[in-house]
């Protein structure tokens, strides 16, 4: 079984920048949240593959509420 259909699955945070094209993009981020129980998908607006680093605040942020949520 894939790791992406399990019931088990641990809370999980997905992001993406919105004009990323050379991953993942925004269809696929949204196709993993679907089939990702207990997950969470952010889609950093106006950013691309770099997103991590284009808007590093807003991205650690995200990350670090998710981590002191769960």
């Amino acid at each position: 079984m894939p790791y992406y259909e399990r019931e088990d699955t641990q809370p999980t945070l997905i992001l993406v920048g919105n004009e990323d094209r050379i991953i993942l993009g925004l269809h696929h981020s949204e196709l993993l949240k679907e089939k990702i129980p207990n997950s969470i998908l952010y889609v950093i607006e106006k950013t691309g593959y770099g997103f991590n680093v284009e808007e590093a605040e807003k991205v650690n942020k995200i990350i670090m509420d998710f981590i002191q949520d769960k």
